[in-house]
């Protein structure tokens, strides 16, 4: 005999239950879609982060030592590095996503692989350390900014195009984020300006 008062038991029905998990299946996959789409984006703004201070810790190392550095952009792989012509050191930036370098800024001047780059007339470490890409770091010169520019390759475009910059005068940098144009359009600007920031 039941008691006054106590509600009648009930489980659940198979078909409730078969509910309950196709609605899990379905915010799952949900998720894992937004994760997915979200992951490249959070490793861009981790890589920029990085750039920032692999530019702040290369500039650091110039005015520790009074001489210049040899950055050398290697637009095939993707990748931006320096070498320290006095001792062979060598560091290169690394990148948690599949990001490429296009570019690199000094001032308003952008360098990429369709750039030019003369050899320094104060070239005190021979042919050796010339090339095409090379760029030199010195203070000095009236450099202001650096900034390295990178990008995913995607289906023959670029998506997620950065520029991290590092201000050299009051050590603060900056995040950009810039579409195929834009990025263009500054390239442009940079060729019709023709900075000289050697």
């Amino acid at each position: 005999m039941r008691s006054i008062g106590m509600a009648k038991q009930k489980g659940f029905t198979l078909l409730e239950m078969m509910a309950v998990v196709m609605i899990t299946l379905v915010l799952l996959g949900m998720s894992a879609i937004a994760f997915s789409r979200s992951r490249p984006a959070a490793q861009i703004k981790t890589d920029a982060a990085n750039s920032i201070s692999f530019l702040r810790n290369t500039w650091d190392l110039v005015k520790t030592t009074g001489s210049p550095l040899i950055l050398q952009p290697d637009y095939e792989k993707g990748r931006f590095s320096y070498t320290d012509p006095r001792t062979g050191m060598h560091a290169q930036a690394e990148f948690t996503s599949d990001a490429m370098v296009v570019g690199i800024r000094l001032n308003d001047r952008i360098y990429n692989a369709g750039s030019y780059v003369p050899p320094s007339e104060d070239d005190e470490y021979g042919d050796s350390w010339e090339g095409m890409n090379n760029l030199y770091l010195s203070e000095g010169r009236g450099l202001t900014k650096i900034a390295l520019i990178f990008a995913i390759p995607e289906d023959d475009k670029l998506t997620y195009i950065t520029m991290a910059t590092l201000n050299l005068i009051t050590g603060k940098g900056k995040i950009t984020y810039l579409e195929e144009e834009e990025l263009n359009e500054l390239m442009m600007m940079s060729q019709e300006a023709n900075v000289d920031t050697y």
